[in-house]
């Protein structure tokens, strides 16, 4: 399979749920975890998923290494899963990658609707009660898909 496509499959066949690949490693004696959805290769440089949103979920007390504690990975989890479903909801977005790094969780997804994403990450993190963590927004132009290709 090729890593681009020849022609743009329609956004109603974003795959929300996807093979995940897992890559670990470190960067200045702090681990460093990426996991990318491959589901997507399909989807690489999809002209209507022009742009990805970043969301960074800060750690309350990362470990010596920068991983979250035993006690935070259920509540990231939790941000995650309603992270998809909010924004994978819209039909105009999809989760590309999760990055775990130095006391911060950053999910990556690409989409057709930057200039929606600080309205549906507000709406996907006030479903959480309580909301547990400080949440964190970017969103950068990148149509030839050059984050999630260096993620692979």
């Amino acid at each position: 399979m090729s890593e681009e496509s020849t022609s743009s499959p329609a956004l109603s066949e974003l795959p929300f749920a996807g093979s995940w690949r897992v890559s670990q490693g470190d960067i200045n004696e702090k681990a460093l975890i990426v996991r990318v959805n491959d589901a997507l290769r399909p989807f690489i440089g999809h002209p209507k998923l022009s742009h990805w949103a970043a969301v960074l979920a800060s750690f309350r007390d990362p470990t010596e290494d920068g991983l979250p504690s035993a006690e935070e990975m259920p509540e990231l989890d939790l941000i995650e899963d309603q992270l998809r479903e909010t924004l994978h909801g819209t039909g105009r977005s999809v989760h590309a990658a999760v990055l775990t790094h130095d006391g911060v969780r950053q999910y990556f997804f690409y989409t057709a609707e930057p200039d929606e994403m600080e309205k549906l990450v507000t709406l996907a993190v006030s479903q959480l009660t309580p909301s547990t963590h400080e949440i964190g927004l970017k969103v950068t132009e990148d149509a030839a898909w050059d984050l999630f290709r260096n993620m692979l």
